[in-house]
């Protein structure tokens, strides 16, 4: 069976660097991206299942990315 993919998008390289050390192990493809516009190039090439992603980033947002139309479903929360 293929590995799921989680895509971590994030514009503080620190946040993604802990992220990319806590999963290291995990049974995931770990995608990251540092901006809305990098991981809607990453979205575009790559079947991602899962993105997580920061809510307040500098130009595009993580809600006007995860409203860009890629996925089925989507839960926003400000955890």
């Amino acid at each position: 069976m293929k590995k799921r993919s989680v895509l971590f998008v994030d514009d503080e390289p620190d946040v993604l660097s802990a992220i990319k050390r806590l999963m290291m192990d995990e049974p995931y493809d770990i995608l990251f991206s540092g901006s809305g516009e990098d991981a809607l190039h990453i979205l575009k090439s790559t079947d991602v299942h899962v993105v997580v992603s920061d809510l307040r980033m500098p130009i595009m947002d993580g809600l006007t990315l995860l409203r860009s139309g890629y996925y089925s479903a989507c839960v926003v929360s400000d955890v």
